[in-house]
């Protein structure tokens, strides 16, 4: 069961980067049959909430977006089954989170995701996950810039570089290059 959970929430997100919303639908319900509630298996139940959250999120309906962050914070502040699930989930969360920065204005918002930052910190220390603190490094870097801290951006993007390069995350190398090129520009 845990095994079919993982396949079909992995399915749907390549249905979703192919713009396939039907066929993500499709393999959602597959995964609500599978989910017998967080009691029976906390795997597929949070595997059910992060799919069902990000067909949501897809959407073009600024209803059913922030009808996404409710899955991602179940998610968040329940137990953790996968760290990379209650990764996933907290960077669409924040993702929201900024999508309200940019609709209202509100910049109290910047605060709950410096908050949220902090949280992905802690995860990938004790998960010991170097491509996860990159990942944070990244997200920081962009927040520092919504802030208007470019000199904070710049040294954040050249930490993140170094552990990327130390690490030899490739994937990571050339996104923050370009990152810094942008910013440098």
């Amino acid at each position: 069961v845990m095994f079919l959970g993982q396949l079909y929430h992995d399915l749907i997100n390549v249905y979703l980067v192919r713009n396939d919303v039907s066929e993500a639908n499709a393999y959602l319900e597959k995964l609500n049959q599978l989910d017998s509630g967080p009691e029976e298996n906390l795997f597929v139940h949070t595997y059910f909430l992060l799919a069902e959250g990000l067909i949501l999120k897809f959407s073009d309906s600024l209803m059913a977006k922030f009808k996404s962050s409710d899955n991602f914070l179940k998610i968040a502040n329940s137990p953790m089954v996968d760290s990379s699930l209650t990764a996933q989930a907290i960077f669409n969360f924040v993702d929201l989170l900024l999508l309200e920065v940019k609709l209202t204005q509100n910049e109290e918002k910047l605060k709950d995701i410096h908050i949220w930052l902090q949280k992905l910190f802690v995860l990938a220390d004790e998960q010991n996950s170097s491509v996860l603190e990159i990942q944070c490094y990244l997200l920081d870097s962009k927040l520092k810039l919504l802030e208007f801290k470019i000199q904070e951006s710049k040294e954040i993007l050249s930490v993140a570089q170094e552990l990327a390069n130390q690490k030899g995350v490739k994937k990571f190398e050339n996104l923050i290059t370009r990152e810094m090129n942008q910013l440098l520009s």
